[in-house]
């Protein structure tokens, strides 16, 4: 049986759901002794705010590109707005990346320029209280890898931009370079395809996430789980490691399938989302 738990617009708290096992997984984590802690996150409307721009719109409409640029990058704009399985064959998963990395190459965008249009973005990308929640995890040795299905030079001087101060998480995702003369990534990450994810990763990842006890999975969507499926511990909870899965909801019509992927679930368009985060999951586990 599965408990309802609506707190909006009564107590002032973010969450929207949890499962009935939800706090004795918490208090199962906070039990461990010697426990380490690792973060796995999305980064699209998960670490930046609901209903911000994605990375490749981002890219795409920016104004630091040319007027030829932005209508070469309309098509491929338009169809991401498209649900998957509506897409056109031909542009479809791997083969829209392809498409997109091709034109970066023909307008000759250079990682420079993908810097000038994350910094020139006149809006905040990042959510209230993400900032903090990276500092505690730099300051107590915590693993935080973000893997997307975007662009990990947008991930990368997004955090510069808004979070300099700080070393960037460690970034898995697909990394266009205009100079390659192929793409530059065999196996695009994309939403259909995060189960392999970790294929990508880097020993030092790897490492790092063998090494925890507890692993924290954030993500806005049931894919951001599937990541789960390439993990070193696969995505089970064990006697000796535990997943603590954390969804920010951005449409709640999706409620039922998040449900299934989820432990708890938090309004994505509540400014506190991320605080509560911080305060009530992360920090109480590594008192």
């Amino acid at each position: 049986k599965l408990q309802f738990l609506y707190f909006i617009g009564n107590n002032n708290m973010p969450v929207l759901w949890q499962s009935t096992s939800f706090q004795d997984l918490l208090a199962r984590c906070r039990a461990k002794t010697g426990k380490k802690l690792a973060v796995v996150s999305d980064f699209d409307r998960t670490l930046t705010i609901g209903n911000s721009i994605e990375c490749h719109i981002l890219v795409a409409r920016s104004n630091v590109f040319s007027t030829s640029f932005k209508e070469d990058m309309k098509e491929l704009d338009e169809i991401s707005l498209i649900e998957a399985e509506k897409r056109p064959v031909h542009l479809t998963g791997v083969e829209w990346w392809r498409q997109y990395n091709r034109l970066l190459k023909k307008h000759s965008v250079k990682d420079d320029d993908i810097k000038s249009a994350v910094v020139s973005h006149p809006k905040k990308l990042m959510r209230p209280g993400v900032a903090d929640f990276h500092e505690t995890c730099h300051t107590k040795n915590i693993p935080f890898v973000v893997v997307s299905a975007g662009i990990t030079n947008v991930v990368r001087w997004a955090f510069d931009k808004e979070h300099g101060h700080l070393p960037a998480p460690h970034i898995i995702s697909n990394t266009l370079d205009a100079e390659s003369t192929s793409h530059p990534q065999e196996d695009p990450i994309t939403s259909s395809t995060k189960h392999k994810a970790f294929h990508h990763a880097p020993s030092e990842v790897h490492s790092a996430l063998s090494s925890a006890h507890i692993t924290l999975v954030l993500g806005d969507r049931p894919a951001d789980v599937h990541v789960l499926e390439s993990h070193p511990y696969g995505q089970e909870d064990s006697g000796s490691h535990h997943f603590v899965k954390i969804g920010l909801i951005n449409d709640l019509s999706k409620l039922p399938a998040f449900k299934e992927s989820f432990d708890i679930i938090l309004d994505g368009h509540d400014p506190e989302a991320f605080g509560y985060i911080h305060d009530t999951v992360l920090l109480p586990l590594i008192e």
